[in-house]
């Protein structure tokens, strides 16, 4: 199968809320490159928090809007995640439906989730918990940089020690790492000589000056390396 599910509400997937992190402009990207670029007849989106349609259906029609059929699945509906074959997850968060999924059989979908912030104490948690979780090798954690994959691998093989040296375990099957580049969408990026003439004349820069621009945020706890 070459369809995924999208566990759908609107906090992962839209930058346009006050104080967006880089998640959500990642996840929006994201979302905007699969409604307009992936090979496939039927978008399925799952609103597991049962928000308001609405609200979900405004931002696909920002995003978008969809030019395929839109099959909505309810919160109670997800013994229909076998008609799309994957579920795409916008976290590290796969233990619960790693379990969840057991009462369907564990080859009834696949399972994807990614990493953006990973050292959140709780993000941790959850990606130590993929070792416990019946994570099977159809299932993977998208990593968007070699950095985060490595950080990721860190951490659980020092889980994976410590389930050896406690419990005596022989064998750990290891969760399937895979490490995808966050995707850009270049038209937001194209030159527009009327907008640079605007900001520089606004911000005092002489025309022959050069500029570096940065936007994001810098944070001692969340955003350290696990070395």
């Amino acid at each position: 199968m070459a369809n995924a599910a999208i566990q759908f509400n609107t906090e992962p997937y839209d930058a346009s809320i006050p104080r967006p992190m880089g998640r959500n402009s990642a996840g929006e990207g994201f979302l905007r490159g699969f409604l307009n670029h992936a090979d496939v007849d039927t978008f399925h989106l799952w609103n597991l928090h049962d928000q308001d349609q609405a609200q979900l259906e405004a931002l696909l029609a920002r995003l978008g809007p969809p030019t395929r059929p839109v099959q909505w699945l309810g919160r109670a509906d997800r013994a229909r995640l076998t008609e799309a074959g994957a579920l795409y997850i916008p976290t590290p968060e796969l233990r619960h439906e790693a379990w969840a999924r057991r009462a369907y059989g564990s080859t009834a979908y696949s399972l994807t989730g990614v990493t953006h912030t990973i050292a959140e104490t709780y993000i941790m948690d959850e990606i130590s918990a993929l070792l416990l979780a019946p994570i099977e090798p159809w299932d993977a954690l998208v990593c968007t940089s070699e950095a985060g994959r490595k950080a990721v691998e860190t951490l659980l093989e020092a889980v994976a020690g410590y389930l050896q040296d406690r419990f005596g375990a022989s064998r750990i099957a290891p969760a399937q790492l895979v490490t995808i580049p966050l995707g850009v969408h270049a038209s937001d990026f194209r030159q527009d000589p009327a907008a640079r003439t605007k900001w520089r004349r606004t911000l005092q820069i002489p025309d022959d000056a050069p500029v570096a621009l940065h936007l994001g945020r810098f944070s001692l706890g969340t955003k350290r390396t696990i070395l």
